[in-house]
């Protein structure tokens, strides 16, 4: 019983920190944190496009999600980035689909590859 209340305390908290990098200005978050979140509410769209069957959706989602695992991977090539974002996908849930943390994703993606 311990272990679910730790394991539901946890992910609130996971689901609280991707609501406010959503909320929050770039300015706010370290690049790599602002990386990972963008790979992590990719990789959820990458799921739910999936789900739908929304093909244009997923291969956007796909790009983006690419894109901001390199980046984590050129910070830092000892983790497996890959295996930590789609690990916090499903933590998320919901939380992990904000828009509005993927509208400032595709932005700064579409900034650095014009």
């Amino acid at each position: 019983m311990r272990s679910m209340l730790y394991l539901a305390v946890g992910c609130f908290l996971i689901a609280a920190d991707v609501a406010a990098l959503a909320q929050s200005p770039p300015g706010n978050l370290s690049p790599k944190d602002f990386d990972l979140a963008c790979a992590v509410v990719a990789g959820a769209e990458m799921g739910a496009s999936q789900n739908e069957q929304n093909i244009p959706r997923r291969d956007m989602a796909v790009t983006i999600f690419a894109f901001y695992l390199g980046r984590l991977s050129g910070r830092d090539d000892s983790k497996d980035w890959n295996a930590i974002a789609w690990g916090r996908v499903p933590e998320l849930q919901q939380e992990a689909r904000s828009s509005q943390m993927l509208d400032r994703c595709v932005h700064l993606y579409i900034s650095k590859t014009k």
